[in-house]
């Protein structure tokens, strides 16, 4: 799997747990011409539509193509079904990590549905007459940017910008719900978007988070749930990429 950067966490006759880097687009679609995830395991587990039509080579949920981390497969049409059960009883947890602007509160919760823009297809926006959507947030750090790159910024950037930019949090994010976007979106709702969205970021700190941060600062940390052969709980956990504690290795607390 080494080919698109794909990773095996854990692997058993049901399940396969993967670590996708960012960047990998998850599903086939008609407007992707890049090799996908998908196709990669039609071909590792030898099928041409693994599982049948709609199965999509096994893969139960899905990534952002810019989100790394952790996504299951299954390898057989049972765990398939026990899965996409657990994950609609909303009884899996996931755990993701993201870098945002601002200083956000030590623990919040953001409740608002989510609708795809009718302007642009590419985004969702917060619309009462969307699906429900619910994240909870705790935050675990706050940071600013360090001297190297302060000196680096600073000088050329109002002093307004700069007082307003230079104030991150590192948060954990559990998704209830497992809308497109979710995170960016509740995120970027309470003023915080993550470093590096290219969709929610805002152009003016878009354009600074690219000047020090190589990527879109979001991963899939951590997933739980029930295993579907033996019913007891098991966890795994993607380390954070080389490419987001780069991205670290730029901040000190602050």
């Amino acid at each position: 799997m080494k080919k698109l950067g794909l990773k095996i966490i854990f692997e058993d006759e049901d399940l396969l747990v993967v670590d996708k880097p960012a960047g990998l687009i998850v599903n086939r679609a008609n407007t992707t011409k890049q090799k996908t995830m998908q196709e990669f395991l039609e071909e590792y587990f030898g099928y041409p539509d693994f599982g049948g039509p709609g199965m999509r080579a096994g893969i139960v949920h899905r990534l952002d193509k810019e989100t790394s981390g952790v996504i299951l497969v299954a390898k057989n049409e049972a765990t398939m079904e026990d899965l996409q059960a657990k994950f609609k009883a909303r009884t899996v947890t996931k755990t993701y990590l993201a870098l945002a602007h601002g200083l956000t509160k030590s623990e919040f919760t953001v409740a608002l549905p989510l609708f795809r823009s009718k302007a642009n297809r590419l985004r969702y926006t917060v619309d009462s007459g969307g699906r429900e959507a619910e994240t909870a947030f705790k935050t675990v750090g706050a940071y600013k940017l360090n001297e190297e790159q302060e000196g680096r910024l600073k000088k050329r950037l109002s002093k307004d910008f700069w007082t307003g930019y230079n104030k991150f949090s590192l948060v954990e994010a559990k998704p209830k719900t497992g809308r497109t976007h979710q995170i960016r979106v509740h995120l970027h709702s309470v003023f915080a978007p993550i470093v590096g969205d290219e969709i929610y970021g805002g152009r003016k700190f878009l354009r600074v988070d690219k000047e020090w941060a190589s990527r879109m600062f979001l991963h899939a940390l951590r997933i739980s749930f029930e295993h579907p052969k033996t019913n007891k709980i098991v966890e795994y956990e993607s380390k954070l990429p080389e490419s987001l504690s780069n991205i670290l290795k730029m901040l000190v607390m602050g």
